[in-house]
C-alpha cells in the first residue's frame, strides 16, 4: 500500500464512504471520531497524512485546534 491516512470525522458514514474510496485506491486507512482519538492514533500509528473534520469536538478545541497543536508538538510531527 502507498501511504496510511487517518480519517477523522464525527460522522461514521463520512469516514466509511471515505474508508472505501481511499481503499480504492490502495491506501490504508486509520480512523477517529474525536481529537483525542486523532492525538492516540497519530502517536500510534504515524500516518502519512489526515483528513480532518474542521469541526471535531475535543478537549484541545476543533480540528482547527488540532491541526495547530499537532504541528507545534514535535512528537506528533511526521
Amino acid at each position: 500500500m502507498p501511504g496510511r491516512i487517518l480519517i477523522a470525522d464525527t460522522t461514521a458514514a463520512n469516514r466509511i464512504i471515505l474508508k472505501a474510496k481511499l481503499e480504492a485506491a490502495r491506501y490504508g486507512t486509520l480512523h477517529a471520531a474525536s481529537c483525542e482519538e486523532v492525538v492516540a492514533r497519530v502517536r500510534e500509528e504515524h500516518p502519512e497524512m489526515v483528513i480532518l473534520d474542521a469541526h471535531l469536538p475535543g478537549e484541545t478545541g476543533y480540528g482547527i485546534d488540532l491541526c495547530r497543536a499537532i504541528k507545534r508538538d514535535p512528537a506528533l510531527r511526521a
